[in-house]
């Protein structure tokens, strides 16, 4: 591993990295004064071979503005005045990932650390006729030039094997003051790539960083671009958005008409940002519920999975747009999420709508019952969270410890036992079903003696309800 001080000391560019343009050291905007950064192997090599063969190289893009605020990344992209032609040669394990764009990845040596590399021709866009990609690159010996089609200023900064940092734009200044500013022209960063929107409002959420009024002003004007982009990259951006602190950018979510251009119901998504916005100012929240709800439980499950936490924000938009939670599913649908996602969320929203503050007794039963727990004690945290309170994470916790069954598996008698009995087929799961029903209702306890006695009542129940089919069926084929 290659260990560079940080932050570095000033000194003259090194002989083989040649001149970079507004050269200057400075420390991280946040955190300890000094910092080690350590490259992994697979970089320091990149580096080493470029620079040995008199190229520039540079990390740039997200690694270097990660660095600064003392988050890890395991990408790092390396920028070079080397074409691809040239690249391709001086490393023996390569893909050729966009020769049109400058892109060759460098694959790790046996026994490397650190992931594969993408080396990329310093390089100028022009034109996006498409309103996606660019139409033509040209190629160039200039970093700065680089940097200049990047979209946002802390993205367009780069940082030399040496440590020294190459910022054109301002964007370590835009790090200390937690901004997100666009680079150059904020209407034709924009117009230039719609997806870049998402981009900017995701980045802010993740951050916790504010977005500059002019370039917050050339999102909203440019929000139709959108149109042009792939559903899978819009539900990628979003995904990540509902996944992170999205409470920070609720404002800039209920102001832009950022899916209004997109098939519905997508576009009710706006009025459920809305109304997140309107409760969060009244309540003075700051932060969206922390997702740890099956820590939480009385039996203690694994934390909340990542895409848990994207349907749990699902929930809450819809919730607060009032939509029907089936439409949930048709949201995911159109994002290219799972359709289990959908189902998750619908589940905690219909919940949610329900409020568990006015179950009764036998409701409480049934709803902790299989795999309504879960959802359960989610909304109760969300209602609690976004209504300013109401004690239902208790009253769940006081129903969650006395329930008797969460699940068929729970009851104290089993197949086995009704095998022993003489039942047979079908049979023996219908009782098992009758008794569990029988126990939530609280005519029989959870024990084995009362379940065993109960067996002939549950099975006239059972062939009662058969018979009440069978006829049910008739009427409707008469």
């Amino acid at each position: 591993m290659r260990e560079t001080p940080w932050p570095p000391q000033q000194h003259p560019c090194h002989p083989e990295q040649g001149p970079a343009p507004s050269t200057y050291h400075a420390a991280a905007p946040s955190g300890p004064s000094s910092l080690t950064l350590v490259w992994p192997d697979t970089v320091t090599r990149v580096f080493s071979v470029l620079l040995r063969h008199h190229f520039q190289a540079y990390a740039v893009g997200g690694w270097v503005r990660d660095a600064f605020l003392g988050r890890s990344s395991h990408d790092v992209d390396i920028a070079t005045d080397a074409r691809p032609d040239q690249v391709l040669p001086l490393f023996s394990r390569t893909v050729a990932t966009g020769l049109r764009h400058g892109t060759v990845t460098v694959l790790p040596e046996p026994g490397e650390t650190g992931p594969p590399v993408e080396v990329t021709t310093f390089r100028e866009d022009i034109g996006y006729s498409d309103r996606r990609h660019p139409d033509q690159v040209r190629f160039t010996r200039q970093l700065e030039a680089d940097l200049a089609r990047r979209d946002l200023t802390l993205n367009a900064m780069a940082m030399d094997v040496h440590g020294r940092l190459t910022d054109p734009f301002g964007g370590l200044q835009d790090l200390r003051q937690r901004r997100l500013r666009a680079v150059g022209d904020p209407s034709a960063r924009f117009a230039e790539d719609g997806l870049r929107i998402l981009r900017t409002l995701r980045l802010a959420a993740e951050l916790d960083f504010t977005i500059e009024s002019q370039t917050r002003a050339a999102m909203i004007r440019h929000a139709a671009l959108l149109q042009h982009v792939s559903r899978e990259r819009i539900g990628l951006e979003l995904q990540r958005i509902a996944a992170a602190n999205w409470l920070n950018i609720v404002a800039d979510l209920a102001e832009g008409p950022y899916l209004m251009v997109l098939p519905e119901p997508l576009p009710q998504l706006r009025r459920g940002w809305q109304e997140c916005e309107r409760r969060s100012a009244g309540l003075r929240l700051h932060r969206p519920l922390p997702f740890n709800w099956l820590d939480c439980e009385p039996q203690p499950r694994q934390q909340a999975r990542a895409w848990q936490q994207t349907a749990a924000s699902l929930a809450v938009w819809g919730w607060a747009a009032k939509v029907p939670p089936s439409q949930l599913v048709a949201f995911c649908r159109l994002l290219a999420w799972p359709q289990r996602w959908g189902r998750w969320a619908a589940a905690v929203a219909t919940a949610m709508s329900d409020d568990c503050t006015f179950w009764p007794e036998q409701v409480w039963r049934r709803q902790l019952y299989q795999e309504s727990e879960q959802h359960v004690w989610a909304s109760c945290q969300l209602l609690d969270y976004w209504c300013g309170g109401g004690g239902r994470t208790s009253v769940y916790r006081q129903h969650a410890a006395r329930q008797p069954l969460r699940r068929l598996s729970d009851l104290a008698i089993n197949g086995r036992d009704l095998l022993q009995l003489g039942l047979t087929g079908t049979a023996v799961g219908k009782v098992l079903a009758a008794l569990a029903e029988a126990v939530l209702s609280g005519v029989v306890p959870n024990e084995p003696d009362a379940l065993l006695a109960a067996v002939p009542l549950a099975t006239r129940w059972t062939a009662q309800a058969v018979k009440r089919e069978d006829l049910e069926h008739g009427r409707n084929h008469a």
